[in-house]
């Protein structure tokens, strides 16, 4: 986890199969995907699927003004 430019980036990866190609994290029908989507747009952050040995994730979540 890291700040940066006004937001915190929250990085995932294991070291697993990885991830099939065309794989969509909006469209994933798993319970853990279903929740981390939903969040992403509550707090209006984005999710994005890095391309890595395994799956990889990055999710930006803004951080309010100070």
């Amino acid at each position: 986890m890291t700040r940066d430019d006004g937001t915190l980036l929250v990085e995932y990866q294991d070291t697993g199969v990885g991830l099939p190609d065309g794989f969509d994290a909006w469209r994933a029908e798993t319970l853990g995907l279903t929740l981390v989507t939903s969040l992403t747009r509550q707090i209006d952050g984005t999710l994005t699927v890095v391309p890595r040995p395994g799956a990889g994730f990055a999710l930006r979540i803004p951080l309010p003004e100070q």
